[in-house]
């Protein structure tokens, strides 16, 4: 399924995160939650799916703007 840059807000569905079975493309929106502890959800693509506001809760490869240029992996910002 792909909802991707569609202006969606509020929170991601739980199903979303939770279904292993389904990709789901929701990068390039607006949500405002939940707070994820992981970049790599198995099935969901949230790739720049939180504002930029949302900097200090919410994880660098789900803000908008992609905020790290560190020279690493693209998913180790450490």
């Amino acid at each position: 399924m792909f909802l991707t840059n569609n202006s969606l807000t509020e929170e991601v569905p739980s199903w979303i995160t939770s279904d292993k079975d389904n990709n789901i493309d929701i990068s390039y929106n607006n949500f405002t939650g939940p707070r994820l502890d992981s970049c790599k959800i198995v099935s969901a693509n949230l790739v720049s799916s939180y504002p930029s506001l949302a900097r200090n809760t919410t994880l660098w490869c789900l803000q908008k703007d992609l905020p790290c240029n560190s020279g690493k992996h693209e998913w180790d910002c450490s």
